[in-house]
């Protein structure tokens, strides 16, 4: 009996620690794996850590591209107001050549109606009339210069011994007279744009001529002079005088 107790009672025991053992066995699997699960925590939490560090260094590089980009855009804004002020600037300087441009061809514009006017008006002092190219003629002058000589020669010698001075005094009238409208007829036909040069030719034209007409009227009035005193050397005279007047109408040809 006391045999069949002490196995009872070692049983007991054995299964007692058995069961202890499982206890502990299951309690140590337990912390083994809250163990293992704080481990796995533990790298999450890690991972999660570097990943928020990189999240950061991204953020901040973010920030410092924003930022620059900020001054970018400030320096940028800056230039287009100084842009836009220079456009305004150029526009203010476009309108004000634009005026000066615009008055310009305003009086361009005054200018050739001015020439056009002008032109018209020389057009019309250039229209030349029949008897005007007739007296222009210089042949028709030249030979109306001839008969004028050769009439006046013919009166020296038919009148002789006492010639009037009034007649050669008339003819010295017209015979200026006819000079100067055929000066006046050539200044008229030459086209020249200076106007002092025509003034010029027109000028020492009719000093030729005025000294033509006294050096005739010298002759004529020492002939006069002569005749009252002498006929005889009156007609010498004449006779010079005609020679001198051939002269004269040779210079006159020429």
């Amino acid at each position: 009996m006391q045999k069949k107790e002490l196995e009872n009672c070692i049983e007991k025991k054995r299964e007692e620690v058995e069961s202890y053992l499982k206890e502990k066995e299951k309690s140590f699997e337990e912390e083994k794996k809250e163990l293992e699960y704080i481990s796995s925590l533990k790298e999450t939490a890690r991972k999660e850590a570097e990943q928020v560090n990189i999240e950061m260094k991204k953020l901040e590089k973010e920030r410092k591209e924003i930022i620059l980009d900020h001054e970018r855009r400030d320096k940028e804004w800056a230039e287009l107001n100084d842009s836009i002020q220079q456009l305004k600037d150029q526009r203010v300087k476009l309108e004000k050549q634009r005026e000066l441009l615009h008055s310009d061809r305003q009086e361009i514009l005054e200018k050739i109606e001015e020439l056009k006017k002008l032109e018209d008006v020389k057009g019309v002092g250039f229209q030349i009339t029949e008897n005007e190219i007739k007296e222009c003629d210089p042949n028709l002058q030249k030979r109306n210069e001839i008969v004028e000589i050769n009439s006046f020669k013919n009166e020296l010698n038919n009148n002789g011994s006492t010639p009037p001075l009034s007649a050669p005094f008339g003819w010295l009238k017209r015979c200026a007279s006819t000079l100067l409208e055929q000066t006046q007829s050539n200044k008229k036909r030459k086209k020249q744009p200076d106007d002092i040069t025509p003034r010029r030719d027109s000028t020492k034209e009719t000093t030729v001529y005025i000294d033509k007409i006294i050096k005739i009227r010298e002759v004529t009035s020492v002939r006069s002079k002569n005749t009252v005193e002498n006929s005889q050397e009156g007609e010498q005279k004449s006779h010079l005088e005609s020679n001198h007047t051939k002269k004269l109408k040779g210079q006159i040809q020429e």
